[in-house]
């Protein structure tokens, strides 16, 4: 009976299943005959899920003293032990069909490419093999001929330093594009070929979720940590402080050599798709849902990073405001801020205190005056669900930090601002964030002695 099912049925069938995610019912039904084979197929590749980001907390990796809240987007330690090898059986059937490419419209990736052998957890982890095979040489090839992905989930954990394939995207990538969240630590190289590709002008959803950069020398391999802490000049402990002025952000000259290759890139929050956004003169009206999240502000960080990052946040939020319905906003705060008990060093303690401390407070200060600003000057006329995390450590500002932050001034400003009311509060909800802000790669010194001149032009 089942055979004699119109072919327009069977699909029918085949795209509920595929709508309810019953992804082993459909692989059974299309090992039924060759005829529903054919038909499932489109189904079954319709939604592409290979990924470990969105796996939430991790509590079997928690440790109260140092890792106090454990996320799958955080590392790619946290996973699925058969997540490479499914990424590997996707890459392979794209190879040898890539016509199946078409019938994706939706991926969800997490881009780790090393396999480990063994348990995954914590504790040191050995029996990594010897790098990428050669099915993970062909990873950019098959994800170049995505061309119908229309919703891109797309996670970067990984911490490659030495391999370069890793950072040799194609330059045109999910060209169709209109939904797009982009998570974890990425070389500017992939974010800049996928906001080019994409028609701006369609896009209605975009995410940002503590995305940062690795950083990168002139020939755009990864800065090491090391490296970054030696020579970056503009954080809070030399001269950086925190202001509005306007020679304190990345300037565009600057943006310029570093995509040319001729001054280096910090790591650090990744302001440059915002940049992108900003700077393009195509109209981002059909822009409907807004996410930007930020991770913790960290003294080892360039200051200009997360000056240029929240200006950019507000000129694009001025930018999508006619048609912009949902703003979602997270600065991610340090748990030290809100108790004593982060650390048994008395200098640690002090320094946290007396120095750190007051620097969140007027770095989430000036973000959400900013954000203010840019809510009481666009028009939102379709602005109806607004969610402000992370500045709640406004609130706990004592008298020398609220005038070093210029809090009476904001006070005002939020007071005045037509989307504040006391059920839609700005600073009432925190947003302690227990992720690391990476700071550059932590394997090797390079000779620094021929980066003098460099650091001085970047």
């Amino acid at each position: 009976m089942a055979c004699t099912l119109s072919p327009d049925v069977l699909v029918l069938i085949f795209k509920h299943l595929s709508v309810e995610l019953d992804y082993e019912s459909l692989c059974n039904l299309g090992l039924t005959c060759r005829k529903w084979r054919l038909l499932s197929l489109p189904c079954l590749l319709e939604r592409v899920d290979v990924s470990s980001h969105n796996n939430g907390r991790q509590p079997q990796f928690e440790d109260p003293d140092f890792y106090p809240v454990i996320y799958a987007d955080h590392s790619w330690e946290y996973r699925q032990l058969n997540l490479i090898a499914r990424q590997r059986a996707f890459i392979r059937l794209l190879t040898i069909r890539p016509q199946l490419a078409t019938y994706v419209q939706s991926l969800t990736w997490t881009l780790i490419w090393l396999n480990v052998v063994g348990d995954v957890g914590l504790e040191e982890i050995e029996d990594e093999d010897d790098g990428l095979t050669e099915i993970d040489r062909r990873t950019w090839e098959v994800l170049s001929l995505l061309t119908n992905v229309k919703y891109l989930d797309l996670a970067s954990l990984h911490e490659i330093w030495e391999e370069t394939y890793v950072r040799q995207n194609p330059t045109i990538l999910f060209p169709a594009v209109i939904d797009l969240r982009l998570l974890g630590w990425m070389h500017r190289g992939l974010v800049g070929a996928i906001f080019r590709s994409l028609d701006v002008r369609n896009l209605a959803r975009l995410r940002l979720d503590y995305l940062n950069d690795e950083g990168a020398l002139l020939d755009q391999t990864p800065m090491s940590s090391s490296l970054n802490h030696e020579f970056i000049s503009y954080t809070r402990r030399t001269k950086g402080a925190l202001d509005h002025r306007a020679q304190d952000l990345i300037a565009q000259d600057l943006c310029e050599r570093q995509t040319s290759g001729e001054a280096f890139i910090y790591p650090g929050p990744m302001w440059y798709p915002l940049h992108l956004l900003v700077a393009t003169t195509s109209a981002l009206s059909s822009l409907t849902y807004l996410q930007v999240k930020i991770p913790p502000i960290n003294p080892s960080i360039d200051a200009r990073s997360y000056l240029t990052i929240f200006r950019a946040t507000a000129g694009v939020l001025l930018k999508v405001s006619p048609r912009l319905q949902t703003l979602v906003i997270t600065l991610g705060e340090h748990a030290s801020v809100y108790t004593e008990k982060y650390s048994d060093c008395a200098t640690s303690r002090s320094r946290e205190r007396n120095e750190n401390r007051p620097w969140y407070i007027k770095a989430a200060a000036m973000f959400l005056r900013q954000i203010v600003e840019a809510l009481d000057t666009g028009s939102f006329p379709h602005l109806t669900s607004l969610r402000l995390e992370g500045f709640h450590v406004i609130e706990l500002a004592n008298e020398k930090e609220a005038v070093n932050a210029q809090l009476d001034e904001l006070w005002r400003l939020i007071e005045t601002c037509r989307f504040y009311s006391s059920e839609r509060a700005f600073t009432k909800l925190s947003s302690i964030d227990h992720r690391r802000v990476y700071c550059g790669h932590n394997k090797g010194k390079a000779n620094t002695v021929a980066f003098d001149d460099l650091v001085r032009r970047s």
